[in-house]
């Protein structure tokens, strides 16, 4: 059994974006900060007001994500996900002081990731720059937040960074089902 989360702790949330009337899709990483975490039900996200450690100020403006298209998923191959980089979050932050403590910590993980590349190599696909983010942003707790039937029973679970593969794997079942559908009502206009 897990041990629950009770301190301010980074969270990674996996979820997929798919572009209506286009053959594009996102897999997106959102970062979040959690006081609490049981991995049953909601955890307990911290606020603006919540008195967070200084190194965690600036994270939930932070995301990771790619872009993938029908064509790429249905050609497979170690390419089916490209453009991803680490930026602002559209979402967040507010034009205040957040933005700049987003940035801040941007550019600190930035320089963590180059020193793990220097020593490990790399990141040869998106699982395993994924993999090195949530290590050198030290995240504790990882969802996958589908909200189709297969996996939405198991949305708060916490998944181990040896599982991230999976977790773009089942992304990319996602997307694919849905690019599939848009491809097949494009041939037959």
């Amino acid at each position: 059994m897990q041990k629950h989360i009770s301190k301010p702790s980074v969270m990674a949330r996996f979820g997929i974006e798919k572009c209506n009337y286009s053959e594009f899709g996102h897999i997106n990483v959102n970062f979040n900060i959690v006081e609490t975490a049981d991995y049953q039900s909601a955890p307990k996200f911290a606020h603006y007001d919540f008195d967070l450690p200084k190194t965690l100020h600036g994270i939930s403006g932070l995301t990771i994500q790619s872009q993938t298209s029908a064509e790429a998923l249905i050609n497979g191959g170690n390419q089916r996900i490209y453009g991803y980089q680490l930026h602002l979050s559209t979402n967040q932050p507010a034009l205040d002081q957040d933005l700049f403590s987003s940035i801040k910590a941007g550019q600190r993980f930035k320089k963590k990731l180059d020193a793990l590349v220097e020593r490990e190599g790399y990141a040869k696909d998106f699982a395993t720059y994924l993999g090195y983010m949530m290590r050198v942003m030290n995240v504790k707790y990882i969802s996958f937040e589908s909200y189709s039937e297969k996996h939405h029973n198991r949305r708060w679970m916490n998944y181990k960074i040896s599982e991230v593969p999976d977790l773009v794997e089942k992304c990319i079942s996602e997307l694919a089902e849905y690019a599939k559908w848009n491809i097949d009502t494009d041939k037959a206009a």
